[in-house]
C-alpha cells in the first residue's frame, strides 16, 4: 500500500495547490485575468464565479482538461485570500465534490492540464501546503502500472500541520513482479504535524497471490509515521487462508514494523499461523515409503514413523520472529525463536537464516518421531553440516544413524552421507547387525540417486525360518553401473547385484550353508539368482537343494527352474523341477512339476512325474503335495503328501494309491523293475496306503496294499483272481511280517488247479518266504512246501508241490484224455524248477498206494 497510498494523498495537497495557483493568477475578475492566465499556461477550464469578495471568493463546476474526460472537477469551492509581500496568498480553502484524476507511470505522477497550474517541480521532498483546507467528498483517481487506486478523502485543519480526516483507498487489483492483490480496501485516519502526514488505520483484501503462494480474506492495520517520507511503517497483517503449494495455513498472522533508511529497508516483527497442514499427497508419498519397509527389519519403527507422520495430518501451529533487511537488490532474511507444535506432540525449534549469515539450527521431538538435531550453515553456494539423529528402536527393530553430513546446493543439488546399523525382524526371523554406509545426491534436475558405486554390506547374524546364518560381510553393486537407487520425475529405478555368495550356518543344530554363483535385485521388483546351492548336514545325512535359476517380480513372487535334491533320510530324489514360488508373510509357496526318482543304488521304482507338486515352507515347517505319474502314459500312480521340520529333522510322507489300474496301457514293470522276470500280463486294480518316517537318526516305514481280483503271468504259470492284502513292516524294503495271506482262483503250472491259499513273507532284497501253500486237487490236495525265493539274483528258482491222496480216475478225468482210465490214489512230488523265461518239473514222482 506504501507507494500507491503515498500518491493518493500526495493528491490532497497538489488539489490545493492548483486551486491556489488558479486563484492567485488572477488579478481582477473585470480583466479577465483568470482566462489571460489560463490561456497563458496553455491550460483548459471552465468555471462559474458565484462571488467575489474582500477575503472570500466562490467559484462552482469547475472543470480542468478535457470536457469529456476532465482532469479535475469540483462542484464547489471557496478560497479565502490574505494580502502578502507578493500580492495575495491563499490562507484557506474549502471544497466539495472533488474529482482529482492522474496517472503513474513507475517514476513520475502526472494530473493531466491541471500540472500546468501547479509551481515547477523544486526538485526537492514533496511537502504540503501552509493552507487550512476542507474537504468534503474529495476523490483521487490514479491509474498505475500496478492498477488502478482511487482514494476517498474528507477532512479539515492545517494541511502541514493540525489536519484530520479520514480517506478509504480502494483498488480493484494490483499486480506487481508477479504478485496479485484483489479487492483491495484500506480505511484510515489523517493527521497532519509539523509538515507530516500520519496515516493508519485498518486494510482488507480478498485475495492475494505471490510466488506459489495464494492468501484469502486478508485483514491488517498500517500505521506510517509520515506517508510523504515514510521511514518507519507498523502494521499487523491476517490472513484467514493461506496456502503453498500443497501447504494450507489457517489464521496466519504478520506483526511488524518496517523501517526505511536511504535505500536499506527494515522489518522486524512476529509471524505465526494458527493451523498449518502439508497436503495429502506430501504425507501419502511418505506414507507409502514407510510402508515399503513394513514387512522389513525396520517394520517396528516404520509403522511408528507412519503413524507420528500421520499425526503431523492433524495440523501444525507456528510462530517466529521475523526479521528482514533489503538494501539495494540483496535481501536477507532469519526466523528466530521458531517454534512448530504439532497436535500430536511433535515440536520443531530453532532459528534459520539466510546469507550473509546464512544458518539454520533446528531440533525436532516428540510425537513419535526421534530427537533429531540439525546444524547447517550457509556458504557460498548453499549450506552444508550435521543432522544427528537419536537411536530409534520400535516393536523389535532398532536404527542408528551415524551424524548425516548434509549439502544442500542453491542450483538444487542436494548430498547425504551416512551410516546405518539396524536390528529387527525378518520374515519369521530377525537380523542382527546390518551395518551399511548410506549416501544420496539431488542433481539440479531432480534426479535423486542414492548408494552410488559397490556397497559394502554386513550383519552380525541373520535368522530367517528356523537357519541361524553367520556372521557376512559383502558387497552390494549398481547392476545399471549408476546408483542402487534412481529417483527420477518420479519414477524409482535402479537395483543390486553380488558376486558369488556364500552362507554358513545353522538350523535346528545342524550346520546349514547357502550358496549363489550371483544375485540380481532391480527396484522394478525384478529378482534373478544363478546357481542356488542349500545344504543342511544332519549326521549321517544331508538335505540339499540346488536350483539353476531362480527369477522373482514384484510382490515377491516369480519363478524357478533346474531344481533337484533330496531331504535327509527321504530316499526320494527330486530333479528336472520347474514352477512357481510365492512369499506370503511368513510363508514361501511353491507349485510346479518335478521328476522323482529312487535314492537307492538298485532303484526300486522307476523315476516318477510329480505333476501338481506343491510346498511350503512356514515357520520352519514343510508341507508337500504331489501326484506321481508314470511318465509314458501320465497314469496316477500314487498321491504323496510329506510333512517335514526342518529344526527338528523330522517328518514323514503318506502315499495314497486309488484304483491303480493295470492292464494294456499299463504293467507292474513300467513303475518298478522288481516285478521283471516274476510277473506279467497284469490284469486288475489294485488300493492302498504307506507311510514313511524319518528322524536324523532313523527312517521307518509301513504300508498295506489290497486286491480283489488280479490276473497275471508267472514262470510256474498263468494266475486268475489272485485276492488278499499285503501288510509292509517296511515299504522301502519291501519287507512284510509273517503271515501274508493270497487267495488264487485258479493257477495253471501245467495241469489248472483251483481255490488255492497260499502264505507267505517278503524280506528285503526282493526275497520270497513261501510259508505254505494249499489247493484241492483230483479228490486229494496240491501242497506247496515252504521254500525261499531270491529274485535279487538271477539264475534258477526251485519249488516242490506235493500231492497227496491224489484219485487217478478223477485226474484223467481232469485231464480229458480218451481211451484212457486208471484207479487209485496217488502220492508224490513235483519239483519245479523256473527261470526268468521257462519252467519244468525235474525229477517228479507220483506213487500209487499200496504199490
Amino acid at each position: 500500500m506504501g507507494r500507491t497510498a503515498k500518491i493518493g494523498f500526495a493528491g490532497v495537497g497538489l488539489l490545493a495547490l492548483a486551486l491556489a495557483g488558479l486563484w492567485s493568477a488572477r488579478r481582477t475578475i473585470a480583466e479577465n485575468a483568470i482566462e489571460r492566465e489560463l490561456e497563458r499556461r496553455g491550460a483548459r477550464a471552465t468555471y462559474v464565479v458565484r462571488e467575489i469578495g474582500v477575503r472570500t471568493q466562490r467559484l462552482e463546476n469547475i472543470v480542468i482538461g478535457d470536457p469529456a474526460r476532465p482532469d479535475l472537477t469540483v462542484r464547489w469551492a471557496e478560497v479565502d485570500l490574505v494580502p502578502s509581500w507578493s500580492g495575495v496568498a491563499v490562507h484557506g480553502i474549502r471544497a466539495g465534490g472533488v474529482v482529482l484524476r492522474g496517472r503513474y507511470d513507475g517514476t513520475t505522477l502526472s494530473w493531466g492540464a491541471v500540472d500546468k497550474l501547479l509551481p515547477p517541480p523544486s526538485g526537492g521532498p514533496l511537502s504540503l501546503p501552509d493552507i487550512d483546507a476542507t474537504l468534503r467528498n474529495a476523490r483521487v483517481l490514479v491509474a498505475t502500472p500496478y492498477g488502478p487506486v482511487g482514494l476517498f478523502v474528507e477532512g479539515s485543519g492545517q494541511l502541514d500541520d493540525g489536519f484530520r480526516g479520514r480517506g478509504v483507498l480502494a483498488s480493484s487489483s494490483l499486480v506487481t513482479g508477479g504478485c496479485s492483490i484483489r479487492a483491495v480496501r484500506a480505511f484510515a485516519t489523517l493527521e497532519t504535524a509539523g509538515g507530516k502526514l500520519a496515516v493508519g488505520g485498518p486494510v482488507r483484501a480478498a485475495g492475494a497471490a505471490c510466488g506459489g503462494a495464494v492468501l484469502s480474506d486478508l485483514a491488517g492495520e498500517l500505521a506510517t509515521g509520515d506517508l510523504l517520507a515514510p521511514r518507519l511503517v507498523s502494521g499487523k497483517l491476517r490472513a484467514e487462508r493461506a496456502r503453498y503449494a500443497d501447504t494450507a495455513v489457517r489464521g496466519a498472522m504478520l506483526d511488524g514494523e518496517a523501517k526505511l533508511r536511504g535505500d536499506m529497508l527494515t522489518f522486524a516483527g512476529r509471524v505465526s499461523g494458527q493451523h498449518i497442514e502439508a497436503g495429502r499427497a506430501a504425507f501419502d508419498a511418505i506414507t507409502r515409503g514407510l510402508a515399503g519397509a513394513d514387512r522389513g527389519p525396520l517394520q517396528g519403527i516404520a509403522r511408528q514413523l507412519a503413524v507420528a507422520t500421520r499425526g503431523l495430518q492433524q495440523g501444525v501451529a507456528g510462530r517466529s520472529q521475523l526479521n528482514v533487511e533489503r538494501r539495494g537488490e540483496r535481501t536477507s532474511w532469519a526466523l528466530t525463536d521458531l517454534t512448530l507444535t504439532a497436535a500430536s506432540g511433535a515440536r520443531i525449534t530453532g532459528t534459520v537464516a539466510s546469507p550473509p549469515r546464512a544458518v539454520a539450527d533446528l531440533r525436532l521431538s516428540g510425537g513419535g518421531f526421534p530427537e533429531t538435531v540439525a546444524r547447517l550453515s550457509g556458504r557460498g553456494d548453499g549450506w552444508a553440516g550435521t543432522v544427528t539423529l537419536a537411536p530409534m528402536a520400535a516393536g523389535g527393530s532398532r536404527l542408528l544413524l551415524s551424524p548425516v553430513a548434509l549439502e544442500l546446493e542453491r542450483n538444487g543439488r542436494v548430498g547425504a552421507v551416512t551410516r546405518a546399523t539396524l536390528d529387527g525382524p525378518l520374515g519369521d526371523g530377525r537380523v542382527e547387525g546390518l551395518t551399511l554406509p548410506l549416501s544420496l545426491s539431488r542433481d539440479s534436475r531432480g534426479a535423486i540417486a542414492a548408494l552410488p558405486g559397490c556397497t559394502p554390506v554386513a550383519w552380525r547374524s541373520l535368522t530367517i525360518a528356523g537357519v541361524r546364518f553367520d556372521p557376512l560381510s559383502t558387497r552390494l553393486c549398481p547392476s545399471n553401473g549408476g546408483a542402487l537407487v534412481t529417483w527420477r520425475e518420479g519414477q524409482m529405478s535402479g537395483g543390486a547385484t553380488t558376486g558369488p555368495l556364500r552362507l554358513t550356518g545353522q538350523s535346528g543344530g545342524s550346520p546349514f550353508s547357502l550358496a549363489a554363483a550371483s544375485a540380481r535385485y532391480g527396484l522394478d521388483g525384478s529378482l534373478r539368482v544363478e546357481r542356488v546351492a542349500a545344504r543342511l548336514d544332519t549326521g549321517s545325512e544331508q538335505t540339499r537343494l540346488d536350483i539353476a535359476r531362480v527369477d522373482g517380480r514384484a510382490g515377491l513372487t516369480g519363478s524357478f527352474a533346474g531344481l533337484s535334491g533330496q531331504i535327509g533320510e527321504v530316499p526320494l530324489l527330486a530333479s528336472a523341477g520347474e514352477g512357481q514360488w510365492r512369499v506370503a508373510g511368513r510363508a514361501l509357496d511353491v507349485t510346479g512339476i518335478m521328476q522323482v526318482a529312487d535314492a537307492a543304488t538298485e532303484a526300486r521304482f522307476v523315476p516318477l512325474i510329480a505333476d501338481g507338486a506343491r510346498l511350503r515352507l512356514e515357520d520352519g515347517r514343510v508341507t508337500a503335495t504331489a501326484t506321481l505319474r508314470e511318465p509314458t502314459t501320465r497314469r496316477a500312480v500314487t498321491g504323496v503328501d510329506i510333512v517335514h521340520d526342518l529344526s527338528r529333522g523330522v517328518g514323514e510322507a503318506r502315499l495314497r494309491v486309488a484304483g491303480l489300474s493295470f492292464g494294456k496301457v499299463l504293467q507292474p514293470d513300467m513303475i518298478t523293475p522288481l516285478t521283471t522276470g516274476v510277473v506279467q500280463l497284469v490284469q486288475g486294480i489294485v488300493d492302498g496306503t504307506g507311510t514313511i518316517r524319518w528322524t536324523r537318526d532313523r527312517v521307518t516305514s509301513s504300508g498295506r496294499f489290497s486286491t480283489d481280483a488280479l490276473d497275471f503271468a508267472a514262470a510256474f504259470g498263468p494266475v486268475t483272481g489272485a485276492r488278499g492284502t499285503v501288510e509292509f513292516d517296511d515299504l522301502l524294503a519291501m519287507s512284510t511280517p509273517p503271515g501274508q495271506r493270497i487267495t488264487l482262483a485258479t493257477v495253471n503250472p501245467g495241469v489248472e488247479v483251483e481255490g488255492g491259499v497260499i502264505e507267505y513273507r517278503l524280506r528285503p532284497n526282493q526275497v520270497v518266504e513261501i510259508e505254505r501253500g494249499r489247493w484241492p486237487f483230483a479228490g486229494g490236495e496240491l501242497l506247496l512246501e515252504p521254500a525261499t525265493l531270491d529274485f535279487g539274483n538271477e539264475g534258477s528258482r526251485r519249488l516242490v508241490f506235493r500231492v497227496v491222496g491224489l484219485d487217478a480216475g478223477k485226474f484223467i478225468e481232469r485231464l480229458q484224455l480218451q481211451d484212457i482210465a486208471a484207479t487209485g490214489v496217488f502220492d508224490g512230488a513235483l519239483p519245479v524248477v523256473f527261470g526268468a523265461n521257462e519252467g519244468r518239473v525235474e525229477g517228479g514222482r507220483i506213487v500209487a498206494r499200496g504199490g
